[in-house]
């Protein structure tokens, strides 16, 4: 009587509960799309710059043509950048670790699929036909897991949209990284051509003068290997060019490098920000800590929910049909616990302790070096900013007063034209070293950026400009005119 009034309350019971875990799978969706939405925006915020997930639709068609559009006209660091997140396929492969957290997601939320099973009865039984039993079991402790599961789920899923948003946090340094160090072997080619169109000029003089016996062969002969020199060097520039293009082509994810690029590098922002102030920032807001900080709690989670399991076992339950001699149909309830004698979780539960502390201790870990990596590019910046503002304000102005110097002297027949010309070229190298440091001060704050996971504030830039590389000035034949060159 009391096995009839289990198998009832249980046939009541169960349907209820099929029909709950059918409405649960029925509301979960595999699409990834929401939490793309948050990284989108969280880039958007923190960056300005736009992103897509390619998706085959009318949104990304218009994308398409943007990208299009920007690469139709000289390219800024920002358009640079705005490509990248738009075209990299990189980018697109990274999305879909959303989708796979997603999914795990939804797998959390999911009942295991009820067993089937069949006996035969072949003995003879005072109340059984020899027949078939059959019976169907469903995992009871996986229903009553559901909740926790999926908290453990929900809490990776975030940690996926923090590793992917620093991943594209990071493309976008990169990014930045490999435009100034195009943008910068674009200018030095021009200054390096610059030089060599002087140097052409004076070995042609001296082969002149050489060949009317007003110059030794040594002046020129040494003449020759200037130019020689200068030539290899023009040639040098050119390959670095083509390498600094090809870099930024591929961060791009494009297939064609025939893009322009904007003329020349910025300049310098009057001032930059305090490194204390960003070891703070860093510390609070990069994503890749934000990421490991969320393991943690997954971790904490799964450790929780370990531990509230680990006594109970596996348990089932069901209900098994028989058909009686008299024909009649009888059901009966079915249960089977997991007695946890000799595996009570203890090495699952130790596994992820040790994940816990491991991850607690990489998180410190990655403070540490957040923290260092911030004030080693904040000093890179400096160092190069102090650099930049010395060539600017003491050697290229020292060294076009030279040219001037040498000029006039040349014009007075007081300095041969050779003189001249090495002074221009010591003024030529001091513009194209000028060009080192500002792109080194450059790639610093970009690095800077990465270290930080946000952009740089850029302040209203200073009036002051950089210098122009010189313009060819070949040495003349006859006393010339002045050719002093002014920073613009």
């Amino acid at each position: 009587m009391a096995s009839k009034r289990l198998a009832a309350a249980f046939l009541r019971a169960a349907p209820l509960a099929f029909a709950a875990a059918t409405l649960t799978t029925a509301c979960a969706s595999t699409s990834a799309v929401p939490g793309f939405r948050d990284v989108k925006k969280t880039v958007r915020e923190r960056t300005g710059y736009r992103l897509r997930w390619n998706q085959a639709t009318e949104e990304d068609r218009d994308v398409e043509h943007a990208v299009r559009d920007l690469l139709a006209r000289p390219l800024s660091v920002d358009g640079a950048v705005q490509v990248a997140l738009l075209n990299s396929p990189s980018l697109q492969a990274l999305y879909e670790d959303l989708s796979l957290a997603q999914a795990d997601v939804v797998q959390a939320g999911l009942l295991s699929n009820p067993v089937f099973s069949a006996d035969i009865t072949t003995a003879e039984r005072e109340a059984l036909d020899p027949n078939l039993i059959v019976g169907v079991t469903q995992s009871f402790l996986d229903l009553l897991l559901i909740p926790a599961k999926k908290k453990v789920a929900a809490s990776e899923f975030e940690a996926a949209k923090f590793r992917v948003g620093s991943a594209v946090l990071a493309m976008a340094a990169d990014v930045k990284t490999a435009f100034y160090a195009a943008q910068a072997a674009e200018q030095a080619l021009a200054v390096r051509r610059t030089m060599a169109v002087a140097e052409e000029a004076s070995f042609e003089l001296a082969q002149r003068q050489a060949e009317a016996g007003n110059v030794s062969e040594l002046a020129a002969s040494d003449e020759k290997t200037l130019y020689l020199e200068t030539r290899l060097d023009v040639s040098r520039a050119e390959a670095d060019d083509d390498a600094a293009r090809e870099a930024l082509t591929r961060r791009m994810g494009l297939t064609d490098p025939s893009w322009q690029i904007v003329g020349r590098l910025p300049d310098l922002p009057p001032a930059d920000v305090p490194v204390d102030r960003l070891e703070e920032q860093g510390v609070r807001d990069r994503l890749d800590l934000a990421a490991i900080r969320q393991e943690v709690a997954t971790l904490d989670y799964a450790l929780s929910l370990a531990k509230t399991s680990r006594w109970t076992g596996v348990i089932d339950i069901g209900a098994d049909v028989a058909r009686l001699k008299d024909g009649t149909i009888v059901v009966g309830p079915r249960a089977s616990l997991e007695l946890p004698i000799f595996d009570q979780r203890q090495a699952p539960v130790a596994s992820l302790e040790a994940q816990l502390r491991k991850s607690q201790e990489l998180l410190a870990e990655r403070v540490i070096e957040a923290r260092s990596e911030i004030r080693a590019a904040h000093d890179r910046m400096r160092h190069a900013r102090q650099a930049a503002e010395q060539y600017r304000s003491a050697i290229i102005p020292t060294r076009e007063h030279v040219v001037e110097l040498s000029q006039q002297e040349y014009d007075s027949m007081l300095l041969g034209v050779y003189q001249l010309v090495a002074a221009k070229r010591s003024e030529v190298n001091a513009y194209r070293d000028y060009i080192d440091t500002v792109r080194d001060y450059w790639t610093a704050r970009s690095e800077l950026e990465r270290a930080l996971g946000a952009p740089l504030p850029i302040a209203a830039v200073s009036g002051e400009t950089p210098p122009p590389a010189p313009s060819p000035s070949p040495p003349p034949a006859a006393p010339p005119g002045e050719h002093h060159h002014h920073p613009s």
